[in-house]
């Protein structure tokens, strides 16, 4: 892998995480677990929101067709929505119907960001994977949520270690429902670290490919180019010797 696409991937990757942690916010705000306008939660909001929209206009500024690029990106645009900025300033005022109207926003910058990380991995079968994942985690979070009266924040940390076989033991199930939704996470997170750690080595693997398919077509667009000089020189030697035309190529085939 070139250092170009590396760092190409790398900064995808951390857009798709600025992307969770907005839709966790917006989730966990949903749910009354936090305020998403009070502090610190805002200021992380509005710097990824900041980041996003960033990334949004740089890309929209360098794309040569802005009406393809509009179309194809609607994602992105919904994903920069500032909701949560007019719901601050509108709840200040105390403006009641423009503040229920943002609440619907809130759900349509939800979709956007959903959106905006399908987008940036969608690839083979890492999308399906990533998506179970996610639902798996909510679902065991709300199972242990209500089976064992906690907070939701609480419920999604533990479901995510979990899920990720770390297991710190500082919470632990005691109620039937509890236990089942660990013991699915238990089961379930191995083989979907598995196949998330599989889905990443062929996209790398990937661009490998793609990159040497690119060289070897280089290559060959080279050796036709050579084989035509060549051909070229060898009639002008014979025109000036008087010899009939009597060129034979044998072209040699690149493959891998």
């Amino acid at each position: 892998m070139t250092p170009k696409k590396f760092l190409l991937i790398s900064y995808q990757i951390g857009i798709a995480a600025l992307a969770v942690i907005s839709i966790l916010l917006l989730v966990l705000d949903y749910a009354h677990d936090l305020d998403i306008l009070a502090s610190p939660y805002r200021q992380i909001d509005n710097v990824i929101w900041l980041i996003l929209t960033l990334d949004y206009v740089v890309r929209l500024g360098r794309a040569k067709n802005k009406k393809y690029f509009l179309i194809h990106n609607v994602w992105d645009l919904l994903a920069i929505l500032p909701v949560n900025q007019l719901f601050y300033l509108f709840r200040a005022a105390r403006v009641i119907r423009i503040l229920q109207l943002l609440r619907v926003l809130r759900l349509v910058r939800l979709i956007g960001l959903t959106g905006r990380l399908r987008s940036l991995i969608k690839t083979r079968g890492l999308l399906y994977y990533s998506y179970l994942s996610f639902a798996v985690l909510l679902i065991a979070a709300v199972m242990y949520h209500i089976a064992e009266k906690v907070s939701f924040t609480t419920a999604l940390w533990w479901s995510i270690t979990t899920v990720s076989t770390v297991g710190y033991g500082d919470i632990a199930p005691t109620t039937g429902i509890g236990k089942l939704a660990a013991v699915i996470l238990m089961v379930i997170g191995i083989g979907f670290i598995g196949m998330m750690t599989s889905s990443l080595t062929d996209l790398l693997s990937s661009d490998d490919d793609d990159q040497l398919r690119r060289e070897l077509h280089s290559l060959q667009t080279h050796q036709q180019a050579i084989e035509q000089r060549l051909a070229h020189i060898e009639q002008l030697l014979m025109q000036q010797n008087g010899e009939p035309d009597q060129t034979v190529l044998y072209p040699v085939k690149l493959t891998v």
